[in-house]
């Protein structure tokens, strides 16, 4: 539930946009973060794990409903 709230508060604050496209039916992300890295294309659960562990890796996750 915390991942949850604090993935709403990134995306209300400008720091997740979505891309407004879709890549196997999920909806893509762009995150920009304040030392300037930008991580292009990422997936929700990709966004979640970072937020969780602070470590960004983009993984080809099974889509997981």
């Amino acid at each position: 539930m915390k991942t949850i709230i604090i993935f709403m508060w990134l995306v209300s604050t400008g720091y997740i946009i979505s891309t407004n496209e879709k890549n196997e039916g999920r909806n893509m992300y762009t995150v920009i973060l304040p030392n300037d890295k930008v991580y292009e294309n990422a997936y929700k659960q990709e966004i979640f794990k970072w937020i969780r562990t602070g470590e960004f890796k983009y993984n080809d996750f099974k889509y997981e409903k």
